[in-house]
Parts: C-alpha cells; sequence; structure tokens
C-alpha cells in the first residue's frame, strides 16, 4: 500500500476532492492518467480508509486523505512521496541481499552512498528535503518539552535546511546555532558549518 498513497501523493489526489466528491474520470483528467487504472487504486485506498465512495460512487475526502493535503497543517504528504520513491523504493527490494552480504543496498543498486547521489540528482534531494522539512507543527512540541535556553550554543548536525534550529533560536534567542550539514559544491558533495545568531541565518 505504500505505492498506492504515493501515488495518491504524487497525483494531490487529496487536495483535488477537497472542495467536493469528484468522480473517477475527472480526477483521471485532472491527473492525466489511465481511468480504469485509477479506479482501481482509489478502490485499494477506499479500503483502507484513506477516500470515500458517495452514493454515486465519486470520491469524497476522509480525516485520512486529509493528511495528504498540501495545505493540511500535520501533512504527510511530502512523507509519502518520499517514501514511494524510487531512490527509498528500489533499495528497498534489495533488502535480502543487503542481509546476506551486509553490504548497503542503496550503494549497490545506485553506486554511490544516499548523500552522495542526492547531491548529483536535484529533484531527488528536492522530495527527501521536503520529507525531512514536513510537519513543522512538531517544532512546538520540541521546543515546549525542553529547556534549551540553559546552553549557548546548539549543534545540528545533519540539519537539513535548518527548519529545526531555526525554531530553536526563534524560541531562544540569546542562543548561538551551528547548522551543520552537506552542501552540494559542483559535481561532490563537502561538510560545511554555517553558523548563526538569529533565525533569519540559520
Amino acid at each position: 500500500m505504500v505505492q498506492a498513497i504515493h501515488v495518491a501523493a504524487k497525483f494531490a489526489l487529496s487536495d483535488l476532492v477537497a472542495s467536493g466528491p469528484k468522480g473517477i474520470e475527472e480526477l483521471a483528467d485532472a491527473t492525466h492518467t489511465h481511468g480504469p487504472s485509477m479506479a482501481r487504486i482509489l478502490r485499494a485506498l477506499t479500503s483502507l480508509g484513506i477516500f470515500a465512495e458517495d452514493t454515486t460512487g465519486r470520491v469524497r475526502p476522509t480525516a485520512l486523505s486529509d493528511t495528504l493535503r498540501s495545505d493540511h497543517p500535520e501533512s504527510i504528504r511530502p512523507t509519502a512521496m518520499m517514501l514511494g520513491a524510487h531512490f527509498v523504493w528500489g533499495p528497498s527490494g534489495a533488502l535480502q541481499e543487503t542481509v546476506r552480504t551486509g553490504q548497503p543496498a542503496f550503494e549497490r543498486v545506485y553506486g554511490a552512498p544516499f548523500f552522495e547521489y542526492l547531491a548529483g540528482h536535484s529533484d531527488d534531494a528536492a522530495v527527501f528535503n521536503a520529507a525531512m522539512s514536513s510537519s513543522p507543527d512538531y517544532l512546538a512540541a520540541i521546543v515546549g518539552a525542553y529547556d534549551f535556553s540553559k546552553f549557548e550554543r546548539i549543534v545540528d548536525v545533519g540539519g537539513g535546511h535548518g527548519l529545526l534550529l531555526a525554531g530553536i533560536l526563534s524560541a531562544n534567542p540569546r542562543l548561538r546555532g551551528v547548522l551543520h550539514d552537506l552542501r552540494r559544491t559542483s559535481s561532490h558533495c563537502k561538510k560545511v558549518s554555517l553558523e548563526t545568531e538569529s533565525t533569519s541565518r540559520a
């Protein structure tokens, strides 16, 4: 079902039905997809409670499908798009060989370590970064659950775009923050440290 949810996220089906029930052909037309195949995917998703059908067979949203909307405050759409993406799904299918040999599946499938691969594939990197930065509502819970004010400097290793660090610094303006991650430079990656005293530079 991971791929079915991925397809729903990829084609933004939850966004399309947010305004009201839609027919299968209407959704297929809007997404430029094959009607019968779209019907089968939606039937599978409906069996899980992701979408529902009204009495006329049109697709309507549910509480679960709402979380796949782009504008939902707790949207998991970016995560669904990543988990079903080829650069996650492909290596997952090679798990048996990894267990047998102990060799990383990603490197065997794509010929490079994960982050080195992303550095050379900006579209896939964008999918990964969007998933890592999704559902910003968790920031309030983290900041509220822990007292960061007792520190002078916080280092976020592997912090991506710096969303978490920026949230912590915003709530604790006296702190200094260091975002340490990989950056694409021409055709390769190198480690960089970005030090900041304000959220605008995190």
